[in-house]
């Protein structure tokens, strides 16, 4: 059964064969599409409950692991985008800031910080913390927003490079 992942993979192998550019939309949208066919969860216990809407479930836990070391910044990060997700970006902001202040050489807080730029449409903001991100650790999720922030800019050659990054390092 096709549906408009297949046409749009059709059109950028397309395109690839032809050694034809592929519009900036659909490459985005191909870059989704990958990602979502390849996705496995990971071996953690705590995906579950954000895959399956428990964010509930999975603050409670988060908090737990926070309570029991504060020096656990990934489940600060989730926290983070737990928050962001369900709309509460000045919680969101303020865990970030957090992460930033006490773990200023990590990549989770400049991350974090980048993507409450990029839903508050501050895309320059947005980039300064995805590039010190990506310094530090470099993630698909940070290239995939910062590819994003120069779409959001206009700046299309420099967004292309960015998803092009992604299929570079892409598991």
């Amino acid at each position: 059964r096709l549906n408009s992942s297949h046409l749009v993979i059709s059109y950028a192998v397309f395109c690839l064969k032809k050694n034809r550019p592929i519009s900036i939309i659909a490459f985005s949208f191909l870059v989704y599409t990958f990602f979502l066919m390849i996705r496995r969860p990971p071996r953690s216990t705590l995906f579950p409950y954000t895959t399956l809407f428990r964010s509930d479930k999975a603050l409670e836990i988060y908090r737990t692991i926070l309570a029991n070391d504060a020096n656990e910044t990934l489940a600060a990060y989730k926290s983070g985008i737990i928050q962001i997700e369900s709309g509460d970006l000045d919680k969101a902001e303020k865990t970030a800031d957090d992460l930033l202040s006490r773990f200023p050489k990590r990549a989770d807080g400049h991350r974090l910080k980048g993507l409450v730029s990029y839903q508050r449409k501050n895309y320059a903001e947005a980039l300064n913390y995805l590039q010190s991100s990506i310094k530090i650790a470099p993630t698909l999720e940070a290239y995939h927003f910062l590819g994003l922030c120069y779409y959001k800019r206009g700046e299309l050659e420099s967004a292309l490079s960015q998803f092009r990054k992604i299929l570079d390092n892409a598991p």
